[in-house]
């Protein structure tokens, strides 16, 4: 398959390599799954607004390149959405969240080169959740580095999302076996 196209796997095209991800675990689902309804739930009253991409899909880094990420959950506004450019099937779009949950498994490389990529794309605001050390830390666009994370404590708050009140013991329960 072409690079920085997306197949049923998930796949990333990342430094002129393709990244292919594993499924992923119950845990790790369950916990995105979690997170997604939570985030709904508090986006209700504003769902003309704002979109979540949990799906598999190609987010580019650049236009012109042919890099892209594929993040456990994106929230974009609508018009954005609306408006994006696809190129080489991915979609370029600044989304306004970025959630990734770290797995043993996961290939998708080194956490400081997630948030770059991220950073190039200039998303908003990415949480890094860490299910095994129980911390969840966020990126801002406007961090001067683009490795500086911050921990955040609960409940989980987003920047641009005012109504999104998201309680951190919610997700440990999802990702410890709760559906």
């Amino acid at each position: 398959m072409p690079a920085g196209l997306i197949s049923d796997a998930r796949e990333e095209f990342v430094k002129g390599r393709t990244i292919e991800l594993p499924p992923a675990s119950p845990a790790h689902a369950r916990l995105i799954e979690r997170l997604n309804a939570l985030l709904r739930s508090s986006l209700f009253d504003a769902a003309d607004t704002w979109r979540i991409l949990s799906s598999s899909y190609a987010l580019g880094i650049e236009p012109g390149f042919r890099a892209c990420r594929n993040p456990d959950l994106a929230v974009f506004r609508r018009e954005d959405l609306q408006q994006a450019r696809v190129e080489s099937n991915n979609i370029f779009a600044v989304p306004r969240l970025v959630v990734e949950c770290l797995s043993p498994r996961d290939r998708k490389g080194p956490v400081p080169d997630l948030l770059e990529d991220y950073h190039r794309m200039r998303a908003v605001e990415v949480w890094i959740i860490d299910p095994y050390e129980r911390t969840v830390s966020r990126h801002l666009a406007t961090d001067q580095r683009a490795e500086q994370l911050t921990r955040i404590g609960d409940p989980l708050k987003a920047i641009e999302l005012p109504a999104v009140s998201v309680p951190i013991d919610d997700l440990w329960r999802a990702f410890d076996g709760e559906w």
